[in-house]
């Protein structure tokens, strides 16, 4: 009796380890498998030149990746289906919920956020860069200068602009608006009309809100730029083979040139702040 009964307790032991195991791949890999077995990737998106945009008139939809997302198609026989318009404080809850399959419209890549979801391997890099008042002469070449009880920083609930300021800058105060999706005009009106000091924006963004407002608005002068973001496709937390077939299909792209014609087609528009990740075999 003694014997089977160390038996019995051994084979529990052995056995539900096994079986939770396989329980939690199950739920975890839940979303790789229906995409997979139905051919179709819910994208969420955000109207945000030159990575997505939505034509207000037409509603027609452009950009570097639903370009992109075309190819995916191409190469994997999964149909991209462009599900619903995310906004930024959402996107953790609406990759976890369930509500869609990924952030399909370049999703910045963050220490915060990821504690939460996934992110795929970069597409490329944008730069984002400090912005100021174009008469201010505070702030260039100097970085703790911004760093100040006495300073104001402009950014937006649930976006970059405000992570950056509270691990960058947490000695400044900080006044974070209502999230706007798909542009960067809000929060560079509010530095131009003096409700703040600085505020931090993407290049691409900044670029274009400075040649339609001369005079306006300047990029603090600094050696480096604020952050280089990585521009990605982004998961639920719980998606490691999502994860890892999203970049396998990413890295067949980049090796066979995809993606740098892709991004050839919108450098004249966008001079200088596409950047290119670099390739493995060059040094």
């Amino acid at each position: 009796m003694v014997g089977k009964f160390i038996f019995l307790f051994l084979l529990g032991v052995l056995v539900v380890p096994v079986s939770s195991t396989a329980f939690a791949d199950e739920e975890q890999d839940a979303v790789f498998k229906r995409v997979i077995e139905t051919k179709t990737l819910r994208c969420g998106y955000w109207n945000w030149p030159p990575l997505y945009m939505v034509d207000p008139n037409t509603k027609e939809t452009t950009g570097i990746f639903k370009d992109l997302m075309a190819e995916f198609t191409r190469v994997t026989d999964i149909q991209v289906e462009w599900t619903q318009e995310i906004h930024f404080d959402n996107l953790i809850s609406d990759l976890n919920n369930k509500k869609i399959d990924a952030v399909c419209a370049g999703a910045w890549l963050s220490g915060a956020r990821a504690k939460f979801i996934r992110f795929s391997n970069p597409v490329f890099y944008t730069t984002m860069n400090a912005y100021k008042r174009a008469d201010d002469p505070r702030f260039d070449g100097n970085r703790d200068s911004m760093n100040q009880p006495d300073i104001t920083i402009i950014g937006m609930d649930g976006e970059m602009s405000s992570e950056i300021a509270k691990a960058d800058f947490p000695k400044a105060k900080l006044m974070s608006l209502p999230q706007i999706a798909g542009s960067a005009t809000e929060l560079l009106l509010n530095v131009d009309t003096g409700k703040g000091d600085i505020t931090f924006a993407d290049a691409v963004g900044a670029g274009g809100f400075i040649k339609n407002n001369p005079g306006k608005i300047a990029s603090v002068k600094m050696e480096t730029p604020i952050r280089l973001m990585s521009n990605t496709i982004a998961v639920a937390g719980d998606e490691e083979r999502f994860q890892d077939f999203v970049n396998s299909v990413l890295q067949e792209l980049h090796n066979s040139g995809v993606v740098e014609h892709i991004l050839e087609k919108y450098d004249s528009a966008y001079p200088n702040v596409l950047v290119r990740v670099s390739k493995p075999y060059q040094e």
